[in-house]
């Protein structure tokens, strides 16, 4: 018996080992073209997940050597509920960002950024780095980032605030900004970058501080937003080089001239901010016969050499702080603005806005 069923396996094998050698050359085409579409989808949709994924997210948030503040993953479907499938009665502003308002189902205010690739910003290098900046910080001055979408091309932060406008339009919206509102909105933006140089996990550089990277939620609080330039600095290190990044008229000129950029390169930025809130004028405007570009640093100290520091603050506020409070507001701005080794470090700064605050 046992001989038998031998012999009928070694048969069956020997079978289907022909049937197998000869099958006709078709079927074998097919087999392989079956085979390498497999293999080609497989590939494809590791790239995806590799492009798009939490993977690539959780790798970029070791660089911090610590364990992130949690965020969500939403979906698309959860991002187009959010937004009203990106309403433009849900839009709220469209400058630098489209930024969309909405809230989650539990009933929570959100701001979400739509990518467009058309931005120079706006790709999966800048729109990652921002999200993993964010997702490090916890600060009542520096927009919280709650989640993000990873099924798009380019992935979509979820911002958990209310959007009231940034630094820059409110600054240039005819109802003008009070003199009290510019130096408390000084502070915070101050508070937020302080935090970052030195509270945060590793110290971070923004590497773009300006007006309309500064936006106020429904209680006029500032908040720092757009993190996709910023850089953390390694332990132990003073600078980091990399290639120039900013706006223009904002830029640390030491930085753009070495691309070694420092904490000092944001107290530059600021400072130019902090001209931005006193005299009402763009880091860089044209002359009153619309011939000649001016750098605000530039015009702005020549006209307090030549005494001229009340000339140049901006008319609406002119009336409601002392020239007491100009005179040293003007004196840390340019302090901000001179030479790295010159420049205070945030700490001080925080430090000399609010004492003039109780001038």
């Amino acid at each position: 018996m046992y001989q038998k069923k031998k012999k009928n396996f070694v048969s069956h094998t020997i079978v289907y080992t022909i049937r197998l050698v000869f099958l006709p050359i078709h079927s074998m085409d097919c087999l392989r073209r079956r085979v390498r579409s497999f293999l080609s989808n497989t590939k494809k949709a590791a790239a995806r997940e590799d492009q798009n994924g939490e993977a690539r997210l959780l790798a970029q948030l070791k660089r911090f050597g610590r364990e992130s503040n949690p965020i969500m993953i939403f979906t698309l479907r959860d991002i187009l509920l959010m937004t009203n499938n990106f309403s433009d009665t849900n839009l709220v502003d469209d400058s630098t960002a489209s930024l969309y308002k909405g809230s989650t189902l539990g009933g929570c205010p959100v701001v979400v950024r739509k990518p467009n690739s058309d931005r120079y910003c706006d790709t999966q290098e800048w729109l990652m780095n921002s999200i993993v900046v964010h997702s490090n910080m916890n600060h009542k001055n520096i927009v919280k980032l709650i989640g993000c979408c990873l099924e798009t091309q380019l992935p979509i932060p979820v911002y958990n605030f209310t959007f009231n406008g940034t630094l820059r339009d409110r600054m240039h919206h005819p109802k003008k900004m009070s003199w009290k509102n510019r130096l408390r909105i000084a502070i915070e933006i101050a508070d937020g970058l302080n935090y970052m140089h030195n509270g945060a996990p590793l110290p971070i550089i923004h590497r773009d501080i300006h007006p309309q990277n500064v936006i106020l939620d429904e209680t006029g609080t500032a908040k720092i937003i757009d993190h996709g330039f910023s850089v953390p600095v390694p332990l132990g290190e003073t600078f980091v080089a990399d290639i120039v990044v900013g706006t223009s008229g904002y830029g640390d000129p030491e930085y753009i001239d070495t691309g070694q950029v420092a904490k000092k390169s944001d107290v530059y930025s600021f400072g130019v901010s902090l001209l931005h809130l006193l005299t009402g004028k763009h880091a860089m405007f044209r002359s009153s016969d619309g011939k000649v570009h001016k750098y605000l640093v530039d015009w702005f100290l020549l006209n307090v050499e030549c005494g001229h520091l009340l000339e140049v603050v901006d008319v609406c506020i002119r009336e409601e702080g002392s020239s007491e409070q100009f005179q040293a507001f003007a004196e840390i701005a340019l302090r901000c603005t001179r030479g790295k080794g010159e420049r205070p470090a945030m700490k001080e700064v925080v430090l000399e806005l609010r004492r003039i605050k109780r001038l």
